[in-house]
């Protein structure tokens, strides 16, 4: 009798991993099976609960003692002292060449570079970022599911995939914000789910999971660098400046799924129509293919913005790589009611999440050549505008302010932007700038783009 009760429950959890496997990863069943899938090491479903981040972070370092095609790295601490965790996820081979690998696809950005004809031996940077804001929570949980996938899959598309990119996943942006937000999710839940927007569940008390310990917006933060988790990231970015950068977020429940171009006329002037248009067209058909595949709403085209730098799906555009948006219809919860008749569940935004993530990563492979192109171009044709431009450097300093001109040049320094020391003191408009006091930027380096951001003032914005 006992021994028929255990054939019960090991067919029964059997059943319930199948049936997550068929759920997000539709006609994929090549995996690795001694790499747990989440559902197993979580004990519960993906999407019936939201994950400790705490949680997350064991089980993403269980995927690196079982995969050889899995490492991670710690690029900081939050305020409240959680690790900001950084999946590297590629061939075994790749991780044995991997600076290696980091100092070829710098060299795209080194100079500009004159010689296209090697761009395709240079492995792709693709980095996944997920839920900087902490009470959107699908994409932490997609996150879970991307690894698992990359790790795992024995599908012959996954050796392409590995041995010609280094994908980076950032799986939480903002970890102090997703602790406070998964807190009340998982404390207010209840079995079977309530759907009605009323519902306390769907309804966080203030300050809420969005912002991070200073009830920040980490998503404003990628130019100011005001806070600690941004410039963590920040060194990571530019050690390895991908060429292609996602960034996943929810809207409001009745919504669909959004995907870039973002409206038009919200584009930031001084980056090429190249980008905006045929970069990312040629990534929204594959997203539009993929969400058409599972049957679900998509939107693109006709709202967010790409003017302001800052935001993570801007900032990547100004740095030779293509930023991409993410707008997912949010549950806030387990499930809740939408105006167009059908409730949304908190697995289906998973789901078109992972659909999202995944699909990137396999249209960045099959335009291996162009984006690392792209890349060397963007900084070749930037200098090229530098050398153009009457403006020839900045000069800053505030001799009764060393504070406020301190920390402007470490935020210079830490954009990768050249500074150097006057050595000799300069009048301008009646304004005397004194040798060691003071500061100038050489217009012509490779970051000139983010000089212009960061020193001009544009008239054509909307």
């Amino acid at each position: 009798m006992k021994k028929t009760a255990l054939l019960i429950i090991m067919a029964s959890v059997f059943c319930a991993v199948h049936a997550q496997t068929d759920y997000y990863f539709p006609g994929q069943d090549k995996f690795n099976p001694e790499i747990p899938e989440p559902s197993e090491f979580l004990g519960y479903e993906v999407g019936t609960h939201h994950a400790r981040y705490d949680i997350m972070i064991s089980y993403f370092k269980m995927l690196a003692r079982k995969s050889e095609r899995v490492n991670y790295k710690i690029i900081g601490y939050s305020e409240e002292r959680r690790p900001q965790l950084m999946l590297i996820i590629t061939s075994p081979a790749n991780h044995e060449r991997l600076e290696e690998i980091r100092l070829k696809h710098l060299a795209l950005s080194s100079d500009g570079g004159d010689d296209l004809s090697e761009t395709e031996s240079v492995p792709l940077v693709i980095q996944l970022g997920f839920n900087v804001h902490g009470n959107e929570a699908s994409g932490g949980e997609a996150s879970l599911l991307a690894a698992y996938y990359l790790a795992a899959s024995e599908d012959e598309e996954m050796n392409i995939i590995l041995d010609n990119s280094v994908i980076f996943i950032e799986p939480v942006l903002n970890p102090d914000g997703r602790a406070r937000f998964t807190s009340w999710a998982n404390m207010n839940r209840s079995d079977p789910p309530v759907a009605d927007p009323n519902d306390r569940e769907h309804n966080e008390a203030w300050p809420g999971g969005r912002t991070n310990h200073y009830w920040f917006d980490l998503n404003r933060d990628w130019l100011p660098l005001s806070q600690i988790e941004s410039r963590n990231r920040m060194e990571h970015y530019h050690s390895w400046l991908p060429n292609i950068i996602t960034d996943h977020h929810e809207m409001g429940t009745n919504s669909t799924f959004f995907f870039e171009p973002t409206k038009k006329g919200s584009e930031n002037p001084i980056i090429s129509s190249e980008n905006y248009i045929t970069l990312n067209n040629l990534f929204a058909e594959q997203y539009a293919d993929a969400l058409n595949d599972i049957g679900h709403y998509y939107d693109s085209g006709r709202s967010f913005d790409n003017s302001y730098p800052g935001y993570g799906s801007s900032y990547g555009d100004l740095h030779g790589g293509l930023a991409i948006l993410f707008e997912q219809a949010s549950s806030r919860g387990q499930v809740q009611q939408t105006d167009f008749g059908y409730d949304l569940t908190f697995s289906l935004g998973i789901k078109n999440q992972l659909f999202a993530a995944l699909t990137t990563v396999r249209t960045a492979l099959d335009n291996h050549t162009m984006l690392n192109d792209y890349m060397q171009r963007f900084y070749k044709d930037a200098l090229d505008e530098a050398k153009d431009d009457p403006v020839k450097a900045y000069i800053f300093g505030d001799d009764r302010d060393k504070n406020l001109t301190r920390h402007f040049l470490d935020l210079l320094m830490m954009h990768n932007i050249e500074v150097y020391s006057l050595r000799d003191n300069i009048r301008k408009d009646r304004k005397i700038f004194r040798a060691g006091q003071a500061y100038f930027v050489p217009t012509v380096q490779k970051q000139y783009k983010m000089i212009r951001t960061m020193f001009e003032t544009s008239p054509y914005l909307p």
